[in-house]
Order: C-alpha cells, then structure tokens, then sequence
C-alpha cells in the first residue's frame, strides 16, 4: 500500500525494531512490535506504559495501531494461560482511548495469529482503530506465510493517504487588439481601471479569468 502512494509519507522512527510512525496527510499508523516472551513481561508493560502512551497522547488525531502486541487482553485470545499473555497497561489505553479492535468489530473471533510448536496458540497480531475509522473497517482477514505469524490484512473504506489535489486552474487565451493602443484617451482610462482591478483581484486567480471578469465589472 505505501509504495503505491504518490504523497511520501513522513516515516519516524520512535524505537528501532520496536515503534514506528507513518503518517500520511490525512491519517496515521503507529506500528509497534512488543517485547516478546514472558521474561519481558515487565519491559512489555513499561512499553506500553511509557513510548506508545507517549505518541497516541501526542498524535493530533488517534493513528490507526498496528503490529504484534505478543500480549492479548481478551480471554479468547488464546487457548492457555491467559493471565500470563495479558496485558493490563495495554488494555487500558486501549480503555481510555475508545480503541476499536477491528477483528473483534468484524465477528472474526476465535482467530489465532500465532502457531509455534510448545507455546499456546494466540492472537498477538491485531488493528485497533478510532471509534470512528471503526465505522467505515470493510474487512479482517488473517493470512499465513512462512512465519509464525500470520500477516494481519485489514480494509478501511474512505482513507485518502495522498495530499488533497489543488484545483486545476483552467488555460485560456486572451490577445491585446495592438489597433487601440494608437487612441488619445486609451492609456489614461487603461491607467484609471488597471489600478482598480489589481487593488480588487482576489489571490490565487487565473489571470485571464480575472482580467475578462475585471474588464467586464468596470463597464
């Protein structure tokens, strides 16, 4: 989806390998990889505590949040040892910000993200989206690949990643009758009125448009 855009969009990274910001002119995402396994249970919630409160509480509008949480908040989620994958610091951003997962929006629940041989499987990979964007999520869907992990496929109607167009301001032709130069009383008139219309011309105009409809108001 990026590499097709024409709008570059501004690409910062808060926490390499771990929390990154992409945001286009309209819209937002906030991309993180949790620390991973239970050992870093502790660092999890500070990450989530600390850098992500941080950029949604800076972001003007709430970005769209993607990536692997490895930590779940809801009892479905996995098929064992929930206590152990759950993250309270992240549920309660997800509580204070009206953060929409956009699986569970869509009915798509049970659904594993994660499949490794001696660990439960689970749904670490997920989308949250403003209340919002939430009305306009088309679908979910959850894709494999040659990782672990399966990828996280999401559909939201009615972004516009690009930069809104400027109006085209139209072509036209306009030519000087060379003949009328040669009149006594041209250049005094000529003088009186170009002097009004360039106090009166709105920014941003077509010259041609605003000479013709100038030219036309001073009669």
């Amino acid at each position: 989806m990026l590499s097709k855009t024409k709008t570059p969009p501004t690409f910062t990274d808060l926490h390499p390998g771990f929390l990154q910001l992409v945001t286009f002119p309209s819209i937002a995402f906030l991309h993180l990889h949790a620390p991973s396994g239970s050992s870093e249970t502790i660092a999890r919630e500070a990450f989530y505590n600390g850098e992500v409160a941080a950029a949604l509480a800076a972001s003007p509008e709430l970005p769209i949040v993607i990536g692997d949480f490895n930590s779940i908040i809801l009892q479905e989620d996995t098929t064992h040892n929930f206590s152990k994958k759950a993250s309270r610091s992240w549920a309660r951003l997800v509580s204070a910000y009206g953060l929409v997962d956009a699986a569970q929006k869509l009915g798509r629940l049970p659904a594993f993200t994660f499949h490794r041989r001696g660990s439960a499987p689970s749904r670490l990979d997920r989308a949250y989206l403003s209340s919002h964007l939430a009305s306009n999520l088309q679908a979910v869907e959850h894709v494999a690949s040659l990782s672990d992990h399966m990828a996280l496929y999401v559909s939201v109607s009615g972004l516009s990643l690009e930069q809104a167009a400027k109006p085209a301001i139209p072509q036209s032709y306009w030519k000087l009758n060379s003949a009328i130069l040669h009149e006594e009383d041209f250049l005094p008139a000529f003088t009186d009125m170009w002097n009004l219309l360039v106090a009166a011309r709105p920014a941003d105009t077509c010259p041609a448009e605003w000479w013709e409809g100038g030219g036309q108001a001073s009669y």
